[in-house]
């Protein structure tokens, strides 16, 4: 069983890169959804990672949880259970007041209504484009 004690707030470095890339591969994502990833993301070394995408207003986004496909669901929830914990941390002390996020997995939606996270029931959709 993996242990989720390996957390950390991301810094870019190739351990990271070669991670990042090997679950982009496991989940059928183009690896150039690095370019789009914000500085700001933490990790749970070996299981998981979320990044957090800065404002300048009082609103900041997460996005881009990723996670290896290999991991259990007990172990990849109590990684993804503690990315959302040390992001929802690290935002208040940047002073966010509100802060935002989308997903099409249930479970992710499960996990962050554990932290206080509200859900849109419509049927709203996200959209974007590369430039």
């Amino acid at each position: 069983m993996m242990v989720v004690d390996n957390f950390y707030h991301l810094i870019r470095n190739d351990l990271y890169e070669r991670q990042l890339i090997s679950w982009f591969k496991q989940w059928n994502i183009s690896e150039s959804i690095r370019e789009a990833l914000p500085e700001t993301g933490f990790i749970v070394d070996g299981i998981a990672a979320l990044f957090l995408y800065e404002t300048n207003s009082k609103m900041c986004f997460i996005e881009c949880l990723i996670r290896d496909k290999e991991a259990t669901e007990e172990v990849s929830d109590k990684a993804i259970d503690l990315l959302i914990k040390h992001v929802l941390q690290y935002a208040k002390e940047q002073k966010y007041k509100f802060i935002m996020s989308n997903t099409k997995y249930d479970r992710v939606v499960e996990l962050a209504e554990k932290h206080g996270f509200k859900t849109d029931k419509s049927n709203y959709k996200s959209f974007g484009r590369a430039l």
